[in-house]
């Protein structure tokens, strides 16, 4: 299925696949709007918290603990994540997948971020079975942010369910993105280039944010998100990101968004803009921080 970019693909999903009531499973810390479409359908989402220990990895344990606590019906699973950009491993992700299907959980798996993984290769869902539904967008690795556009690959029974419903929410995705779409799989030498780009930045962020007391809370797996602790500098990232912006013009997103219960001690730093940026912004993080 095309979508209306993997906003509209998560929507149409939860809409075909779940009553309202249903309870979704999602790591913590996690995107966002995940938490906000699943409530907003009227579901129960289940934000389970990952183990730095484990790389922000979910567990079967934990899954497993949540569930016989109380039903859980469905899982979504980003890797690699924003904001951790944690990746899920191979065997990880297959687990998971084997729980859900031997407990009746759908398996939704968020691939937005393939191509944007720094230490092996993607490892799609459907590498593993069928049974899941997967759900990916031009907008991150393709660069056509903006475009709307997206698919999804779903089980058999699951289509006509789903096109009935993008149907009567979007009509369609916009045409001239279906058009300039097919085009981006033939720009993979330019697309490799910029995450040479993303590479370099990342390599900048590891360098720098720890002489700055800023801690990696989660390794650079993927993504172009640093998931970062300021415990160091405010017990309050929601003020720490104001006055970093009021005072020095640095935006980062604090990491309240992300998690409601522990999101004060984080902030999330996006190393997806140019490397001379990405390095301004460094240095004026640096004297504004006195280091």
């Amino acid at each position: 299925m095309v979508t209306t970019g993997s906003s509209a693909g998560f929507q149409v999903a939860f809409l075909a696949a779940f009553d309202p009531g249903d309870r979704v499973a999602l790591a913590a810390s996690g995107y966002p709007a995940y938490r906000n479409i699943v409530k907003a359908l009227s579901l129960e989402a289940v934000e389970i918290e990952t183990d730095p220990a484990q790389d922000h990895m979910l567990t079967v344990e934990a899954l497993e603990r949540a569930h016989r606590e109380k039903r859980i019906d469905a899982l979504l699973i980003a890797s690699p994540a924003n904001p951790t950009g944690a990746v899920t491993d191979r065997h990880h992700l297959a687990a998971l997948m084997d729980f859900c299907r031997a407990e009746g959980i759908a398996f939704i798996s968020d691939e937005i971020y393939h191509g944007l993984r720094y230490t092996g290769d993607d490892r799609t869902a459907l590498s593993h079975t069928d049974d899941v539904i997967v759900i990916n967008s031009f907008s991150k690795y393709y660069c056509m942010t903006g475009w709307r556009i997206g698919w999804m690959v779903l089980p058999q029974d699951m289509v006509r369910p789903v096109e009935c419903l993008a149907q009567s929410l979007y009509i369609s995705a916009p045409d001239l993105s279906q058009i300039a779409a097919p085009k981006a799989f033939d720009c993979t030498d330019e697309l490799e280039a910029i995450k040479d780009g993303y590479r370099a930045n990342r390599a900048l962020l590891m360098e720098r944010l720890p002489k700055l007391g800023i801690s990696f809370a989660a390794p650079l797996d993927g993504a172009f998100y640093a998931w970062c602790d300021v415990s160091a500098h405010t017990n309050d990232s929601m003020d720490f990101a104001r006055r970093m912006l009021s005072e020095i013009h640095v935006a980062a997103a604090p990491g309240l968004d992300f998690d409601p219960v522990n999101g004060p001690r984080f902030m999330r730093f996006s190393y997806a803009g140019s490397t001379d940026t990405v390095a301004r912004a460094l240095d004026r993080m640096e004297g504004w921080l006195g280091r």
